[in-house]
């Protein structure tokens, strides 16, 4: 009689156990992919007509040495986006002022 109390609280505590684990691994998978968590500063290499073409812009090396406070380009800006194909999504969502609004330095 007292190892029939004994299995049934161990196998209450196994199901409770994987009813536990279960759970969390259904809330796991319900996350969302997050691709870029943090901000990449990308540099503008192009003209003021090509400020929405992603491939004109590079997310390594340094601030361009003509970046200054003045100028209809822009020198740098900081987004959520790792790769050229997220920043092209990015930039696809606004104009070309826009963007150039988010640099607080400009290029001429």
């Amino acid at each position: 009689m007292k190892s029939l109390k004994i299995n049934l609280l161990l196998i209450v505590a196994l199901l409770i156990t994987a009813a536990t684990v279960s759970a969390f691994t259904m809330l796991n998978n319900n996350q969302p992919e997050q691709s870029a968590t943090l901000e990449t500063i990308w540099y503008f290499t192009g003209s003021e007509a090509q400020i929405l073409e992603a491939e004109l812009w590079r997310n390594t090396g340094s601030t361009p040495e003509d970046c200054a406070v003045n100028g209809p380009s822009p020198c740098s800006i900081s987004v959520l986006a790792s790769n050229q194909g997220e920043l092209k999504d990015f930039l696809s969502q606004y104009t070309a002022g826009e963007v150039a609004d988010m640099s607080t330095q400009k290029r001429p």
